[in-house]
């Protein structure tokens, strides 16, 4: 009798170990199947920002040509900036509604155009990192590089602007930050 107890031991042994490779073979099928969805979930939401990010950037980008901006009616205007308020609200990260209300309030209280370039490249940033990139280190200095020719001759102005943090660049500009000014709500 102490044989067999002592040959079914293996035996025992191995039928438990079968179950638990089993089991375990189930959870690594359960968690490839998630993680497949959670993949796809991505990609959707990802294909969603760029048909949100798309128009505008597209937009701003013929805003802040000097050919193409004078060609655009306030209609057109109101239209693209309402429609993408609307949506980045939605399904935008906290740092690219934040970039593009900054850009917007830069628009709305005559930010000098260093002020308003600095904005828009913010603003592309943080798209950039709404879409799929958010480890991404590039700056304002080189967003802006691909569009102003002369960003880098002259007195460097503009492009020493640029790359201070945000606060000194308006202090430099002598702009007062709106989204910096102290909120009461006790008049």
């Amino acid at each position: 009798m102490k044989t067999l107890a002592l040959a079914s031991v293996p035996a025992l042994a191995a039928i438990v170990a079968a179950v638990i490779a089993s089991r375990s073979a189930g959870r690594a099928r359960e968690s490839t199947a998630e993680t497949e969805r959670l993949r796809l979930l991505e990609q959707r939401v990802a294909q969603r920002k760029f048909e949100v990010y798309k128009p505008m950037i597209d937009f701003l980008g013929r805003m802040l040509s000097p050919g193409e901006a004078a060609r655009i009616a306030e209609e057109e205007y109101v239209e693209k900036i309402g429609d993408f308020s609307r949506w980045v609200a939605i399904v935008g990260s906290d740092d690219a509604v934040r970039a593009f209300r900054n850009l917007m309030q830069g628009t709305y209280n005559s930010a000098p155009a260093a002020i308003v370039l600095r904005l828009f490249a913010d603003f592309q940033i943080a798209a950039r990192r709404d879409m799929g990139d958010p480890d991404t280190n590039i700056t304002s200095l080189d967003i802006l590089g691909m569009r102003i020719n002369d960003l880098y001759q002259g007195d460097l102005q503009l492009a020493q602007t640029i790359s201070l943090p945000f606060e000194l660049a308006c202090e430099r500009e002598q702009w007062d930050i709106p989204w910096m000014r102290q909120i009461s709500g006790a008049d």
